[in-house]
């Protein structure tokens, strides 16, 4: 018996690999920001996400970019979304607490 529809896209959904180019914009977007800092990231299963995390000497940042974001929009318009949303900013002010990117900006 077929699987529903719904289920059927949840699946393809969470199955598709995150385009390689749009994790890298964002490892170089943090990376010009932080630059004496160590950049790592993965894929987050748990928030649908990519997770980066940012070590530096003295203090240490985690951002989360949602699926949703990584999806609807292109390698370029990511990078500007960044920039747009001020991440780097935001990092800085939140501390330890973790960011999320969203479609809507930078949440707690």
């Amino acid at each position: 018996m077929d699987a529903p529809v719904s289920h059927i896209k949840e699946s393809r959904m969470t199955d598709q690999w995150i385009d390689p180019e749009k994790i890298n914009v964002i490892r170089e977007y943090l990376q010009s920001e932080f630059q004496a800092c160590q950049v790592t990231d993965l894929e987050d299963h748990d928030y649908m996400a990519q997770t980066f995390r940012i070590m530096c000497e003295r203090a240490a940042y985690l951002v989360t970019v949602r699926r949703k974001f990584l999806d609807d929009n292109s390698a370029p318009r990511i990078g500007e979304e960044l920039l747009r949303f001020q991440l780097a900013d935001y990092l800085r002010k939140a501390g330890n607490a973790r960011v999320f990117v969203t479609d809507k900006g930078c949440t707690l």
